[in-house]
């Protein structure tokens, strides 16, 4: 059997416990989440470009509800670039790391020195870009939007880790649709 004083000083430790906690809750400071593309969604968007620090770039567009790429309209593995356009107009984070513009080029976020440049087009002839610097050692991206000083963390996707190559996102020319025939 459990000695009387034993349990009090449990119980007793426990309920100061759950106060604090409660109180930490209630008080503690809320992050604020950033969308960085708020209010659009993925019919709206007409174009996606992505660009490396070396000029490297690959372009989506939609041409009568399909992905194609590049200038020459060529399929797009439907699945794979509506998932990408998805995740990148549901890009948000609470971690804001700084909003001094003298940090953006140590950041790789700079309009001068950046990992990927993500620009987006949509139908009402608005663009919105997204400069993206690649951490070290599999910390998260840092992401800052072009109009916004702001830079913020990335967890997921991992944008600078997309690939540039077309044939990665190649559909065949008799699918384009997305959905495989065979």
């Amino acid at each position: 059997m459990i000695p009387r004083k034993t349990l009090t000083v449990f119980f007793a430790t426990v309920f100061v416990a759950a106060i604090g906690f409660n109180f930490m809750l209630e008080n503690g400071e809320s992050k604020e989440v950033k969308s960085f593309f708020p209010d659009r969604n993925q019919w709206e968007l007409k174009r996606i470009s992505i660009t490396d620090d070396n000029d490297k770039s690959l372009v989506f567009k939609r041409v009568k509800c399909v992905w194609v790429i590049g200038d020459d309209n060529m399929p797009s593995d439907e699945i794979k670039a509506t998932a990408l356009a998805e995740k990148l107009l549901n890009l948000q984070s609470d971690d804001l790391v700084t909003e001094k513009e003298g940090d953006h080029e140590r950041l790789k976020v700079s309009s001068s020195q950046f990992s990927r440049k993500v620009e987006l087009n949509f139908k009402d002839e608005t663009s919105m870009t997204l400069l993206l610097g690649e951490a070290t050692m599999g910390r998260p991206d840092h992401a800052r939007r072009v109009d916004e000083t702001g830079v913020y963390l990335i967890y997921e996707p991992k944008i600078t880790k997309i690939s540039l190559e077309p044939n990665v996102w190649f559909g065949s020319a008799d699918d384009v649709s997305g959905v495989s025939t065979k």
